[in-house]
């Protein structure tokens, strides 16, 4: 079970061409830059500089995670791209699950943003996760049981780091941050590039939907993925996912 100890959760960067273009990588709750990895790299291959921070309270165990919150999630992405704009004249962010409600919300306060892609954005946590807001016992268990990483292809289950349990202290911070993501979505004026798995047992499907529905992006597009599970960039039609983004990338970075 994870996490796997083979994989390095830590940051990455990757320098590639002439800097002019940018990628801020987000990851999700309770993961690790592995799961934006083999994107990042298909991204650098194409000339874009990657920066894939590693979230507060991520990267270690469900116990470091407890002690975390929205707003330290979010000042550390404003602070990635605070350092990636230094660097890059362009910049597109992308981000996966709760890393997506970061990219949404970084949008809609900086609509210089060249472009926004939100892969599987947690607009709608499953269901489940709102029985953390409950009162008392369940607000005070620790953790929840095992998990493992969300996919339709099990093979990639190793390509994914994440902590081997859910700590439901901190699930109620990821839902706040979805409510004030909602909230900002029709400040969104930037192109935008969603990505929805049809198999996604960890946010709604209907997340997807709701994000193009709200934002007042003229250029958007939904990627519908009919065989992935909540991690797309990992699973089973990866390589579609980081063909798409690449051109998302592409069009509204290079043309501009």
């Amino acid at each position: 079970m994870p996490p796997w100890p083979h994989l390095d959760p830590g940051p990455f960067h990757l320098d590639a061409g002439n800097g002019d273009v940018g990628a801020l990588l987000l990851h999700g709750f309770s993961g690790a830059p592995t799961e934006v990895r083999g994107l990042g790299e298909h991204l650098a291959a194409r000339g874009v500089a990657v920066a894939a921070p590693l979230l507060p309270g991520h990267g270690v165990d469900h116990h470091h995670l407890e002690r975390s919150d929205r707003r330290a999630w979010r000042q550390a992405a404003h602070d990635a791209l605070d350092a990636l704009q230094a660097r890059c004249a362009r910049v597109v962010v992308v981000g996966q699950s709760m890393g997506g409600l970061l990219a949404l919300e970084l949008a809609a306060g900086r609509p210089g943003l060249a472009g926004v892609v939100a892969l599987a954005p947690a607009l709608l946590p499953a269901r489940v996760a709102w029985l953390t807001l409950l009162p008392l016992p369940l607000r005070f268990i620790p953790k929840h049981e095992e998990r493992r990483p969300d996919l339709v292809d099990a093979a990639r289950v190793r390509d994914v780091w994440s902590t081997s349990h859910t700590p439901l202290r901190t699930v109620p911070e990821v839902l706040r941050l979805a409510k004030e993501t909602a909230a900002a979505l029709p400040r969104v004026t930037s192109p935008l590039l969603v990505v929805q798995g049809a198999h996604d047992r960890t946010v709604r499907p209907a997340s997807a939907r709701r994000v193009l529905d709200r934002v007042a992006s003229v250029d958007k597009e939904l990627l519908w993925l009919a065989g992935s599970g909540h991690i797309v960039a990992v699973d089973a039609e990866r390589h579609t996912v980081w063909e798409r983004v690449a051109g998302f990338v592409d069009r509204v970075a290079r043309s501009a």
